[in-house]
């Protein structure tokens, strides 16, 4: 019995200590590590989200505490330590501290300045999330790595200063900065993760340095104030929506890209890689071989896109529903365009498809409305289904001698007056050229097996 007895009072009593780690003195929580002999400034009860309002006013966070006798130095911030403390006007962070928790200063409304010492060499995630008072900070310079939402949500945040040990930034970390007009990343950071800048609004220019290699989903979205931009030569991945939203991006120059590609996003039905209010393209870059699938999906105020010479391959829907597309000049090399590549592009009036290219693919120049004039080279075999249909104002069109093949639907609702199908076709599928109200004249080949209904 009075060994059962002891270790009830024993668990009560080593409850009872994990419960009181946390010791107010002097209006500061701590808790206390007596292995290494340090103390971390913390928060009250056993939770951070407990008590949101235990901290207000002005915070001076003393170098070291005393507690039962012993001097522990003040090392660090705990979790959540000032987690929605709206009341919080100022901290002062002393010189021993080397880590801040994460969520440290979430939420923190009122606060408005604050001075990280170099001794500092870990932030971790969202620890100044949803400050939106913060107007300027400084970052340590021993730090590395800028954690997930770091800074997201700092809407007041007008400057930062980023030092040179950082390698790494990492996903939404400057996300809702949007009072920040202008960021430089050191040169040793290597990829600019998911939404780092995403809504930084007010964002004028920014400089990628060229040890970047990659540009994550959406890593510049929504940066309307952006009018240019320059991908260093090491960058080889740009993802999905990287600078959708920038509407006064103006020029794009992409040195050393071999694939400008987006995925399709069948819930959001959009898969743009600059998105849809981009006045204009440069796409400059001597490496870039191909444009991929959704590049520059419904970029609907683009005007002009101009196509380095070493382009081979344009993917599905690259450019399709640019509206305001007046021109594009598709390079000689070019062999493969995909599926829909220009589909939509109401103001396009005239296009020159290189010779090289054998297949004028599915819905490639569908619903093209402004259409007028098309030259097909000799090297083209088939023209595939949809291939030109409701472009109501192409009247014409020359069929070169190497065509064989016309599939369904290729002319429906287009503007044909009159058409000659050569002696070399062999096929026109049915509905070719339904609908064509205005056609008048039609001329068939010698050679030409099958005519379906």
């Amino acid at each position: 019995m009075k060994t059962k007895l002891f270790f009830f009072i024993f668990a009560i009593v080593a409850n009872v200590s994990l419960r009181a780690s946390n010791i107010n003195i002097d209006g500061i929580w701590y808790s206390f590590n007596y292995t290494s002999k340090t103390a971390c400034v913390t928060y009250c009860g056993n939770s951070y989200s407990a008590y949101p309002y235990e901290y207000s006013g002005s915070v001076a966070i003393p170098d070291s505490v005393t507690y039962n006798g012993m001097t522990f130095p003040v090392t660090g911030i705990d979790t959540g330590t000032f987690y929605k403390c709206t009341n919080l006007d100022t901290v002062i962070i002393p010189n021993n501290v080397i880590s801040i928790g994460k969520r440290a200063f979430q939420g923190c409304s009122r606060l408005t300045t604050i001075n990280i010492p170099n001794s500092v060499t870990s932030i971790e995630s969202s620890t100044f999330s949803g400050c939106f008072r913060l107007v300027s900070i400084n970052i340590p310079d021993g730090l590395t790595i800028i954690q997930d939402s770091a800074f997201s949500g700092c809407s007041s945040l007008s400057s930062v200063n980023i030092p040179d040990d950082v390698t790494r930034i990492e996903r939404s970390a400057f996300s809702g900065c949007s009072s920040l007009t202008s960021i430089s990343i050191p040169d040793g950071v290597t990829s600019i993760e998911s939404s780092s800048f995403y809504g930084c609004s007010s964002l004028i220019s920014i400089n990628i340095p060229n040890s970047v290699t990659s540009i994550q989903n959406k890593a510049f979205y929504g940066c309307s104030s952006l009018t240019s931009i320059t991908i260093p030569e090491k960058v080889k991945t740009i993802k999905d929506d990287s600078f959708n939203g920038c509407d006064n991006l103006i020029s794009v120059y992409l040195k050393a890209i071999d694939i400008v590609q987006a995925q399709y996003d069948k819930s959001t039905n959009i898969g743009s890689l600059f998105g849809s209010q981009v006045k204009e393209y440069f796409i400059i870059g001597e490496r870039i071989k191909q444009i991929g699938d959704y590049a520059f999906f419904i970029c609907r105020n683009a005007t002009s896109i101009i196509l380095p010479d070493n382009v081979t391959s344009i993917g599905v829907s690259a450019f399709a529903g640019c509206s305001k597309l007046r021109a594009i000049t598709i390079p000689d090399a070019v062999r493969n365009i995909s599926a829909n590549a220009f589909n939509s592009c109401q103001i396009l009036n005239s296009i020159t498809i290189p010779n090289g290219v054998t297949v004028i693919s599915e819905g490639t120049f569908g619903s093209c409305n402004n259409l007028n004039e098309v030259i097909i080279p000799n090297s083209v075999t088939t023209i595939e289904r949809d291939a030109f249909s409701r472009c109501y104002n192409l009247s014409s069109i020359e069929i070169p001698n190497g065509v064989k093949y016309i599939y369904k639907r290729a002319f429906m609702q287009s503007g044909l007056k009159s058409i000659v199908i050569n002696d070399t076709m062999e096929s026109v599928e049915d509905s070719t050229f339904m609908s064509c109200g205005k056609l008048n004249t039609v001329i068939l080949g010698s050679n030409l097996k099958n005519i379906k209904k």
